[in-house]
């Protein structure tokens, strides 16, 4: 399958029996957005999309322009959606993105949303374990979040802050909670 909607390209190869949909070098390309993936939807006995992705380029621009809220009113299809999606981006070597290697792993069940996200940021890992209730009448998203850094001044750098202190290590551990509609946030430790 090949196709165009809305100047985004796409193109696809897939295997359809009566219970699974399986979709091989999905290509999607967009000023935006441009992704590599494979993977496989099962259509019975209950619906479940598992993907690997591999992001080539994305304009973070329009994460900011996310509305959450509205993706929230549609719990009716957020309760019947369940997926397992590995999406991984590596930065190429001269590019600039303050990112240079991502991993996900998003599990959706029942409403329930996992998380797992490895980052890494001038040579400092970034590991986070996130949970949310989307089907809750007031969603908390849960973290608990790992920075692991052989160079503070190095990181600190990358995001233009600098210090006059030598090499230094970072170990900092985050645990808390994000109250989605009320926009507050509350630290256990």
């Amino acid at each position: 399958v090949e196709g165009k909607i809305l100047k985004s390209n796409f193109k696809f190869y897939f295997i359809y029996d009566k219970k699974l949909l399986e979709i091989k070098n999905f290509y999607f390309r967009d000023k935006n957005l441009s992704f590599n993936s494979n993977g496989n939807i099962k259509l019975k006995p209950f619906f479940k999309a598992n993907f690997n992705s591999e992001i080539n380029s994305i304009n973070t621009d329009i994460l900011k322009n996310l509305d959450i809220e509205r993706i929230l009113n549609f719990k009716d299809l957020i309760k019947r959606l369940n997926s397992e999606n590995n999406i991984f981006m590596k930065s190429k070597k001269f590019s600039r993105n303050l990112i240079e290697d991502l991993s996900l792993n998003i599990k959706l069940a029942y409403g329930n949303l996992f998380i797992l996200k490895d980052l890494n940021i001038s040579n400092s890992k970034f590991n986070c374990r996130n949970n949310i209730n989307l089907l809750d009448e007031n969603p908390i998203f849960y973290f608990n979040c790992n920075l692991n850094s052989p160079n503070k001044k190095d990181l600190l750098k990358r995001f233009n802050i600098d210090i006059k202190e030598k090499k230094e290590k970072i170990d900092l551990i985050v645990q808390g909670n994000i109250n989605i509609f009320n926009k507050k946030i509350n630290f256990d430790n």
